[in-house]
């Protein structure tokens, strides 16, 4: 199920928010990373960043899972769904199925 999304390997994300988090690293034996793309950020410094990160994530724990992601749909003031909120929707639906 994709929600409809038309899939080119390419979606862009605007809804960063200056508080939340990029992930530097995480052990890749008990986290999935979903997707990667460039980001601009800043860090504790407000030192300007650059680079590829990966964007969202699952997080493994006993016998469930913890989804993180570093951006969300607060800025869209569009009544459908855009986009994001499709992609976010996937993402926790595929919690479902981690075994």
């Amino acid at each position: 199920m994709n929600f409809g999304i038309s899939i080119n390997n390419t979606v862009e994300i605007d809804d960063f928010l200056a508080s939340w988090q990029v992930i530097d690293s995480y052990d890749s034996n008990t986290t999935i990373s979903w997707l990667n793309g460039p980001v601009t950020y800043w860090d504790d410094t407000n030192t300007e960043i650059s680079g590829n990160k990966d964007l969202a994530f699952t997080f493994l724990h006993g016998d469930g899972a913890v989804f993180y992601s570093s951006f969300h749909s607060e800025n869209n003031e569009i009544e459908d769904f855009s986009d994001v909120d499709r992609i976010m929707q996937f993402l926790v639906f595929e919690i479902l199925d981690i075994d």
